[in-house]
């Protein structure tokens, strides 16, 4: 009689535990996480970079290998070194902002296809 009962509860309980399972492991392919590359090697979602020593170099986001809205790079001692904002009509313009070890404001300006544009 029990062995019959737990016959009967073992697929229901493997059902179940897919049911939770699933949709856990299949968020987890690129919501949330760092550094992903999708099925076809293209980078996606929110990026960042540490060199060999753990000094952040760059943080950013991706979408479909091209950068988006807000990017970081930065100084070794973690100021950061550039401040870049991607359009997002044209990811080839690109609003800049450079600093000094210090936090200093020290160039501002605009790129077109990684050209100076424009007053600097």
């Amino acid at each position: 009689m029990i062995s019959n009962i737990f016959s009967m509860l073992k697929p229901i309980c493997t059902i179940g535990i897919l049911c939770v399972a699933f949709p856990l492991l299949s968020s987890a392919q690129s919501d949330g996480q760092i550094n992903y590359l999708d099925i076809n090697n293209k980078k996606q979602g929110f990026w960042s970079k540490r060199d060999a020593y753990g000094n952040k170099i760059f943080e950013g986001t991706f979408k479909n290998d091209i950068p988006v809205g807000e990017f970081k790079r930065f100084h070794l001692n973690g100021q950061v070194k550039h401040l870049m904002n991607y359009s997002t009509e044209n990811p080839l313009e690109v609003s800049i902002a450079m600093f000094n070890e210090q936090g200093v404001l020290v160039a501002q300006g605009e790129f077109y296809d990684k050209k100076k544009q424009g007053l600097w």
